[in-house]
């Protein structure tokens, strides 16, 4: 239903705006003054204690000075309780006083048949629970309470029996003259499509739930077989009101459970919903047995910006877990995303509440996964890339993945953060392949030593620091060090020895066709000194070796070398930095004064941001070296 201009501000001039968010909220006395309509509080949308939500009547506005959030009436409503702007406008222009536009005829006719439709089966609902409590129910019943469901649980969620008889139901609704077309229209009736058979019961010997929509109105029902029959469970068939795909379970509790504790929860099962409801944690929805579908992913949204999904401890699980990644990532928004909880094999959300309690359930749910941690950990599972073949095909079925995702700005950074994940893969592979260095050894290391049995064995070096790696690179490539000899490389490193040498190395100008003599040539150190300097040496091609880029053994580009050069001298800038704040605390111990911490949290933030600038430094290392050897290959 469209509603025009004059209409909402009717609704909008009748009712204060500081009305509708005063029963949320509580004013801020000294701040506030009501008598000019001005009013504060602290955010209902962000933790705060310094109140910065302020609310205009005049303009009929409000707006928060802290996380931005700003809206009316309506907005404000759809905002925090989660209602949609039909169901905000309804409710406030009852509290107005104002009528409703009259719908066009059709809809009229079709609101008309919607609200018959919703009578029949609120009427199969009242049914179903006192066939609960009947004699012919008390096995139900009996089931029920073995599993928890108290009578304040089965009234809040409407719970029944559906008895054994083929035509139980259908003869209750015939008794009170509910035509045969409507039985079958919700879905509570079926007729034989062979002629000349009677209609029967769809749900016969089941413990009934009703599904409600976000009104509370009963739209549809799941049934739960008592026995060992199959189907475990069984929902209403799609029809006019109940549309599985646009609903989830129990979404008019969970909306506002959610905007309170800033969570929600999606699990697969309305038993499972029940019994988290049970356990305290009302904000949970389930997915009424289906995939989550893109309208339900917009629906939870409204709830909260990233729902986290629990499902079963099993195979069906993870499998519907991994199908709502595939599902949310060409929906993904700034601020929009879900995040996973991945259970222990074997339980579900109930089962792991009944052995660990609630508390270890909210600690799990904390440690949600992230939506681009479980993609990863998906994508990474089992996965072998022990050629060349699969590790192309794995860069890009990761590329693919990122190009699904609609939004620009989303999708650059999902290309990103995966081919920075990729890289890291790719750089702990080929250490955990070479872990003393790549073929060709260490010179002077014994190739023909035996283990204790027997076997040939070889040893790894101690790793070498970022600095002897460095200098080591220095030495090999002098022509391309001095191009950094304007930086304070001599500062950052840990002795005076290895200062003085990089010193050396960046004084150049010196031929990397003969690198080696040169520097000792060049060096005003001493006998002493220069002992030292020729022993360094012998280990260059050790520290060359630890570095995980083979092309250095060959003729790496310009462009390589310095990029290299770069990203080892941006790690010693990184080591200085983490070793001011280790100093920073020391000398603070536990009591940081707000200078200190304001230096601290300085320190922390240059810190994050120099490793994103060596994780970009080192991708740039993996495709450089990449196109190196492409381009050997053609050359030969």
């Amino acid at each position: 239903m469209r509603f025009t201009d004059g209409f909402l501000s009717v609704i909008r001039d009748r009712l204060p705006l500081s009305d509708i968010v005063g029963r949320r909220v509580s004013w801020d006395r000294r701040k506030s003054r009501p008598a000019k309509g001005d009013h504060w509080a602290c955010c209902p949308f962000h933790g705060e204690k310094t109140p910065s939500f302020h609310v205009d009547d005049r303009r009929g506005r409000y707006h928060c000075f802290g996380c931005g959030a700003s809206g009316d009436h309506f907005r404000f409503l759809m905002e925090h309780d989660g209602m949609s702007f039909p169901e905000a406008v309804e409710l406030l222009a009852g509290e107005a006083g104002v009528a409703m536009p009259a719908p066009d005829p059709e809809a009229e006719r079709r609101h008309k048949e919607q609200l018959k439709l919703h009578d029949i089966l609120e009427l199969a609902a009242s049914f179903y629970e006192r066939a609960l409590h009947s004699q012919e129910g008390q096995h139900a019943l009996a089931y029920a309470e073995g599993r928890g469901l108290d009578s304040m649980l089965r009234a809040t969620f409407r719970i029944g029996y559906a008895p054994d008889g083929r035509t139980r139901l259908f003869d209750f609704l015939c008794a009170r003259d509910v035509p045969l077309a409507d039985m079958v229209e919700t879905g509570l009736v079926i007729v034989p499509e062979e002629g000349g058979r009677a209609p029967y019961d769809r749900f016969r010997g089941r413990l009934m739930v009703a599904i409600e929509d976000q009104r509370g109105k009963v739209v549809g029902f799941g049934g739960r077989v008592l026995g060992d029959g199959e189907p475990k469970y069984l929902n209403s068939p799609e029809t006019e009101l109940f549309r599985k795909r646009e609903m989830l379970f129990n979404s008019q509790r969970a909306r506002t459970a959610a905007h309170q504790a800033n969570r929600l929860v999606v699990v697969e099962g309305y038993m499972d919903a029940i019994a988290l409801h049970k356990a305290g944690v009302p904000e949970v929805t389930a997915s009424l047995g289906t995939a989550l579908g893109e309208d339900q992913i917009a629906l939870i949204w409204r709830f909260n910006d990233e729902p986290i999904i629990c499902f079963d401890g099993d195979e069906a699980g993870t499998r519907a877990a991994h199908k709502a990644i595939d599902r949310v990532l060409p929906l993904l928004k700034p601020g929009k995303s879900l995040r996973f909880l991945f259970l222990p094999a074997g339980l579900d959300p109930d089962d792991f509440i009944k052995e660990r309690g609630k508390e270890a359930f909210v600690t799990a749910l904390d440690g949600a996964q992230s939506l681009i941690d479980a993609l990863w950990e998906r994508e990474t599972s089992g996965l072998d890339l022990g050629t060349p073949e699969r590790i192309a095909a794995f860069q890009a079925s990761l590329g693919r993945l990122a190009a699904g995702i609609a939004d620009e700005a989303v999708r650059k950074l999902y290309d990103q953060a995966l081919k920075d994940r990729f890289y890291a893969l790719r750089r702990a592979l080929r250490q955990a392949q070479y872990p003393g260095g790549y073929p060709g050894g260490r010179p002077g290391a014994s190739r023909s030593g035996t283990g204790a049995l027997g076997a040939s064995s070889r040893v790894a070096p101690e790793p070498l620091s970022v600095e002897r790696q460095l200098l080591a690179l220095a030495r090999r490539f002098p022509s391309a060090a001095q191009r950094f000899g304007d930086r304070d490389i001599a500062s950052l490193v840990s002795t005076e020895d290895l200062a003085r040498q990089l010193e050396i190395a960046l004084e150049g100008p010196f031929d990397d066709r003969d690198p080696g003599s040169a520097y000792l040539d060049a060096s005003p150190a001493g006998d002493a000194d220069v002992a030292v300097l020729r022993q360094d040496k012998t280990d260059d091609a050790t520290a060359l070796d630890q570095l995980p880029f083979p092309i250095l053994k060959r003729e790496p580009s310009p462009r390589f070398l310095d990029t290299l050069f770069a990203c080892l001298l941006s790690k010693l800038e990184l080591k200085a930095v983490e070793a001011e704040a280790n100093e920073a605390q020391r000398a603070s111990g536990n009591d940081l004064d707000e200078a200190t911490m304001g230096r601290l949290l300085a320190i922390q933030d240059e810190a994050r941001t120099m490793r994103d600038q060596i994780n970009e430094l080192e991708r740039a290392l993996d495709e450089e070296a990449a196109l190196m050897r492409g381009a050997s290959s053609r050359a030969s």
